[in-house]
């Protein structure tokens, strides 16, 4: 009967030698019962292993840790794989954030900003759109065609002179096709409330007037001029 040597066994079916270890024979197949003494002494030496040291998982061996082949029975170890090292990927920038365009609130426009026509230039401005043609009259000569009641004339008010104006206005479009400028009807607001005396009934009523009619003229009819003689006419 062949006589095992270290880290070898017999067969005891087929006398080949095999590692301590081994289960199952390779030449007959003849399957290993480990006694108590076999698993005794693997106990045993797994407990002395050291650092640097490994196990040969076929005879039971202590071995170098970097060892690929078991010295004692030719055991060979799989080459294990290396881990592949990847670099890391490089973190994406975050995107820029969008700018956040403040929100815009539309305000009305002051009064002052957008102001409204008078009645004197919506009337040019219609006129001359439908090339009508129109005497301009700056300087009026003659009695003023509306008269204005005495309550009105001794107690003026702001809206009566505007009321009194318009009808002016009216009479000189509806019945001459005649355009009074606002130093026309400044120039006969005189024949009621003293133009010529530099009252203060005289200068109120002939602010009102430019205020309301033409707000860029600034003629002062306090001052003490002579009634034209004749009407001057300006044609457009």
């Amino acid at each position: 009967m062949a006589k095992g040597s270290r880290g070898k066994k017999a067969c005891p079916e087929c006398q080949m030698l095999v590692g301590v270890r081994t289960s199952l024979c390779p030449g007959c197949e003849h399957e290993f019962v480990a006694g108590a003494k076999d698993r005794k002494k693997a106990e045993s030496n797994k407990k002395s292993a050291g650092k640097g040291k490994k196990y040969c998982p076929d005879c039971d061996e202590i071995i170098g840790a970097a060892s690929r082949a078991c010295p004692h029975c030719g055991f060979k170890f799989a080459k294990a794989d290396k881990p592949k090292i990847t670099a890391p990927k490089p973190a994406k920038e975050a995107p820029d954030p969008e700018p956040v365009e403040d929100e815009v609130i539309p305000q009305e426009p002051p009064i002052c900003a957008t102001p409204s026509l008078t009645r004197l230039a919506a009337i040019l401005m219609d006129k001359e759109a439908n090339k009508e043609r129109l005497n301009h009259i700056a300087v009026p000569a003659g009695h003023c065609p509306v008269t204005v009641s005495k309550e009105v004339v001794e107690n003026p008010t702001k809206e009566a002179v505007v009321e009194w104006a318009n009808k002016v206005i009216d009479h000189g479009l509806d019945n001459t096709e005649s355009f009074y400028c606002c130093s026309a009807i400044q120039y006969w607001a005189g024949h009621f409330w003293d133009r010529f005396d530099g009252s203060e009934t005289g200068k109120t009523v002939v602010r009102w007037i430019s205020e309301e009619f033409d707000p860029q003229f600034n003629n002062d009819w306090t001052e003490d001029v002579d009634a034209p003689e004749e009407e001057e006419e300006v044609a457009a």
